[in-house]
């Protein structure tokens, strides 16, 4: 039980069936600062089970599907609304991020998709995202909006969110001045 803020969503379809839509929802306790991954499935234009908007909060339980380190959870009880609160608890910089990615890991190698969030980074106007170490983060090229991350940053460090692949990241959410905005 937590108060979750709704962090990001990501849609795509299945590499294996054209008729099948994925939707993966990125949550984070704000008690807790657990991550939690709501995946969802649409066959043939049916509609998600989850509808949780980006950017808002909700109090509610959810059920983690068991294993050594569980992100994959459905929602069991969702209370109330709630008006998001930014007291995130986000690695410093790419370096811790990669320490933590890499100790999940270690407990389940089959992490397909891995919540990155790290506050204090930076774009340049080759529109590259790098931390305070001068450490560059690998962008996915199916990520399109550059230019509205760099708007939201005005030049100034920024907090982001988004799934690492162990490759690249996609970002889905910016957080500027205590404010989620959905990429």
């Amino acid at each position: 039980k937590d108060n979750w803020l709704v962090l990001g969503k990501c849609k795509e379809d299945s590499p294996t069936d054209p008729h099948l839509k994925i939707q993966r929802t990125w949550l984070l306790g704000e008690k807790t600062q657990q991550f939690a991954l709501l995946l969802d499935f649409s066959y043939r234009g049916a509609a998600f089970d989850y509808y949780l908007s980006p950017a808002t909060a909700f109090q509610g339980d959810l059920v983690f599907y068991p294993g050594t380190y569980p992100l994959r959870a459905a929602v069991k009880r969702k209370e109330q609304k709630l008006t998001p609160v930014l007291d995130i608890n986000a690695c410093i910089d790419f370096s811790d991020f990669l320490e933590k990615y890499s100790e999940a890991l270690a407990l389940n190698p089959f992490i397909l998709q891995f919540p990155f969030l790290v506050k204090n980074l930076y774009f340049n106007a080759n529109m590259e995202v790098f931390d305070k170490e001068k450490k560059q983060i690998p962008l996915s090229r199916s990520f399109k909006n550059n230019y509205e991350l760099l708007a939201l940053s005005g030049g100034l460090p920024i907090s982001l969110f988004g799934e690492w692949n162990g490759e690249k990241l996609v970002p889905l959410a910016a957080m500027v001045e205590n404010k989620v905005y959905p990429l």
